[in-house]
C-alpha cells in the first residue's frame, strides 16, 4: 500500500495530479507485478537451463546427470506461460477497475458545471478527451510502471545470478544494461518525447475536424466548401501522422540499440569467460549458460524504453483531461469515500460548504427572489447585472429584450448552468448559495430554446421526468400540452421522435419538453424562447397553449417566460425588459 502511494505521488510529480487518480488499487497492481516478475524470471531461467542442457548433453554424461536441467526446462516453460496468463488477468483487471473509477470521476467533475464549462469547446476534441485520452491513462500501470518495475527486478536478479557463476561476466552484463538504459531508453525518448506529447492534441484536432465534416457535409456541399474543409482535415491528418511517425522512429531506434547491446553483452561475456574455461575454473555448460542469459535479460529489458515513450503519451493525455476537468482529484477522493451518485449534483465547494439545516430534503416552493444578481460567462463583464425580481407560486413573469440582452443567460443562471457572479438568490426565504445543484433543479425546470429530445420514443423521453409514470398519466399529460393529435395519428406513446426530434415540428418539440417538465412536477418552469423555432403565424397560439397547459388551478407552477415575441398582456402578471 505504501509503495503504491509512493508510485502515485511520483506519478503526480512527473505528470500532474490526474496521474495519481490513474493508479489502480494496490492489491491488483502488485499481484500483477508479482506474476509478471515470475513470468519474466521463468523466461530467463528457460533460456539458461536449456542452454546448459544442450551444452551438457553434448558431452554425453549419464542421463541421471541431466534430469535436473530437463525438469527445469519443462518447469520454466510451463511457468512462463502460466504466470503470464495470471499476470494479464490481474493487471488488466486492476487497470480496468481504475479506468471505471476514472471515467466516473471525470463525468462527476464535469456535471455540476455543465453545460457552461463545455461551451466554447470543440465537440470532437471533447469526445477525444473523454474517450481516447481517458483510455490512454490505463497505460500508466500497464505500459509504464509495470514493465519498469518488472524489468528492474529481473535484471537485478539476473546480474546476481550470473555473478554466482562468473563475476566478470556479471560486470559485462551490468555495463551493457546501464548503457542500454541511457542509450536505448533516455536518448530516443528525449528525441521523440515532444512528438509523443503532441499525439493526443493532434488526435483531438483530427477527430474534431472529422466530426465537423461529417456533421455539416450537407451545408458544405450546398456552399461548395467540401474541398477546402477536406484540405483542413487532410492537414490535420498529416500532423497526426508526422508525430506518430517520429514516435515510431524513436521506438525503432531503441530497438536497434538494444539489439546491438544484446550482441555486445553476448560477445563480451564469451570473451571474459573463455579464459576461465581454458584454466579449468569454469565448465563448458556453465559458460554456455551465462553467454546466452543476456539474450533473455535484454528481451525483458526492451520494454523499458517503450515505457518511457508511453509515459510521454500518458502525461500529455493527463494534461488534456486535467484541463477539461480540473477538480477531478477532489472528486475522485470524494468518490472513494462517499456515494458516487451524490457527486453528480454537488461541486467540491458545495460539498465543503456548511449545510443549511433549515432547508428540507425535498423543499416545497413558496418564493423565489433575486436581489441585484449578476450572471454571465465573463466574471468581469456579466451579461445580466443588478437584476431583481420576485416570483411566487403560480405567478407568471415575462422577460423580454433584444437578442444578446441576456435572456438565455438568465435562464441558465436560474438552473445553475452559470455561476452567480453577484447578488443574492433566495428560495423560500433562505439564501440558496449553500443549496446543491440537485435541490435547485428539483424546484426549477428549464425548457430550452432548443430542448434536447433523445432519439427514441415519446414514452422514453417522458420517462426521463418520471420513470414510474403510467401510460394513462403520460397520455393525459400529452393531451394537456396539445399533442393528442400527434399520438392519435401515429404510434401513440411508441411514436419515434428521431434524433434531436427530427421527426417532430418545432412546436411539437416544445410541447413535448413542456410535458416532460410538467410530468417532473417542477413548481417553477423557465421557458427560454419557446417560439423561436415556430412559424410566426403560430407563435401566439403556441404561447397561449403553453401557458394554458401550466394552468393547473391553485397548484399551477410559476412561470418565467423568456421571449422577444409579443405576448398578450392577460397571459402574464409582470413584464421585465432587459436592456
Amino acid at each position: 500500500m505504501q509503495m503504491r502511494s509512493r508510485l502515485a505521488a511520483l506519478s503526480e510529480r512527473l505528470g500532474g495530479p490526474v496521474l495519481r487518480v490513474a493508479m489502480p488499487e494496490p492489491r491488483g497492481f502488485w499481484i500483477g507485478i508479482s506474476f509478471g516478475g515470475l513470468s519474466a524470471l521463468c523466461a530467463v531461467g528457460l533460456l539458461a537451463t536449456s542452454s546448459y542442457l544442450i551444452a551438457a548433453a553434448s558431452l554425453m554424461p549419464p542421463i541421471l546427470f541431466l534430469q535436473i536441467p530437463i525438469v527445469g526446462v519443462r518447469a520454466f516453460a510451463l511457468g512462463r506461460a502460466f504466470f503470464r496468463y495470471l499476470e494479464r488477468i490481474s493487471s488488466h483487471e486492476a487497470a480496468f477497475r481504475m479506468l471505471g473509477k476514472l471515467r466516473t470521476a471525470v463525468f462527476a467533475s464535469l456535471v455540476p458545471g455543465a453545460p457552461a464549462n463545455l461551451i466554447g469547446r470543440a465537440r470532437g476534441d471533447t469526445v477525444s478527451r473523454l474517450v481516447a485520452d481517458v483510455d490512454e491513462l490505463q497505460n500508466l500501470p500497464l505500459r509504464v510502471w509495470h514493465p519498469i518495475i518488472v524489468s528492474a527486478i529481473v535484471c537485478s536478479l539476473s546480474v546476481l545470478g550470473v555473478a554466482f557463476v562468473s563475476v566478470p561476466a556479471a560486470l559485462v552484463l551490468l555495463a551493457c544494461l546501464v548503457v542500454a538504459a541511457i542509450g536505448a531508453a533516455v536518448l530516443p525518448a528525449r528525441l521523440a518525447s515532444r512528438s509523443a506529447a503532441a499525439v493526443a492534441p493532434a488526435r483531438g484536432r483530427q477527430f474534431d475536424l472529422t466530426t465537423q465534416y461529417l456533421h455539416n457535409v450537407d451545408v458544405l456541399t450546398a456552399f461548395d466548401a467540401l474541398e477546402s474543409e477536406r484540405a483542413r482535415l487532410e492537414q490535420a491528418d498529416k500532423v497526426l501522422f508526422s508525430n506518430s511517425t517520429r514516435v515510431v522512429w524513436g521506438d525503432g531506434l531503441s530497438a536497434a540499440i538494444i539489439v546491438l547491446l544484446t550482441g555486445a553483452a553476448v560477445i563480451g561475456t564469451f570473451l571474459v569467460s573463455g579464459p576461465s574455461v581454458f584454466a579449468g575454473q569454469l565448465s563448458g555448460p556453465l559458460m554456455a549458460m551465462i553467454v546466452l542469459v543476456p539474450m533473455a535479460v535484454f528481451e525483458v529489458f526492451e520494454t523499458t524504453p517503450k515505457a518511457v515513450l508511453a509515459f510521454s503519451k500518458v502525461r500529455s493525455s493527463a494534461a488534456r483531461i486535467e484541463e477539461l476537468a480540473p477538480d477531478i482529484n477532489v472528486v475522485a477522493d470524494q468518490l472513494a469515500e462517499s456515494d458516487a451518485d451524490a457527486l453528480f449534483y454537488e461541486t467540491p465547494a458545495e460539498a465543503d460548504a456548511a449545510p443549511d439545516t433549515a432547508r428540507p430534503e425535498h423543499p416545497q416552493f413558496t418564493s423565489l427572489r433575486l436581489d441585484s444578481v449578476s450572471f454571465g460567462w465573463n466574471p468581469s463583464a456579466p451579461t445580466i447585472h443588478d437584476l431583481s425580481l420576485e416570483l411566487g407560486p403560480g405567478k407568471r413573469i415575462l422577460v423580454t429584450g433584444a437578442s444578446g440582452s441576456g435572456k438565455s443567460t438568465l435562464a441558465w443562471g436560474l438552473v445553475r448552468f452559470l455561476p452567480l457572479r453577484d447578488g443574492t438568490v433566495e428560495i423560500n426565504g433562505r439564501n440558496a448559495s449553500n443549496w446543491s445543484d440537485e435541490s435547485v433543479r428539483q424546484l426549477i425546470g428549464l425548457c430550452e430554446q432548443q430542448p434536447h429530445v433523445f432519439a427514441g420514443t415519446i414514452r422514453a423521453n417522458l420517462h426521463l421526468a418520471d420513470p414510474s409514470a403510467s401510460d394513462t398519466v403520460m397520455t393525459a399529460m400529452l393531451e394537456r400540452v396539445g399533442l393528442n393529435d400527434l399520438i392519435a395519428h401515429r404510434a401513440g406513446l411508441d411514436t419515434i421522435v428521431g434524433e434531436n426530434g427530427a421527426l417532430l415540428s418545432g412546436g411539437q418539440v416544445q410541447r413535448l419538453a413542456l410535458a416532460r417538465a410538467l410530468l417532473g412536477g417542477f413548481p417553477v418552469i423557465v421557458f427560454d424562447e419557446p417560439t423561436a423555432n415556430v412559424d410566426p403565424e403560430l407563435r401566439v397560439e403556441l404561447m397561449r397553449d403553453l401557458l394554458a397547459a401550466t394552468d393547473g388551478g391553485p397548484d399551477r407552477p410559476a412561470v418565467i417566460m423568456m421571449s422577444h415575441d409579443e405576448v398578450p398582456a392577460e397571459l402574464v402578471d409582470e413584464h421585465i425588459r432587459l436592456e
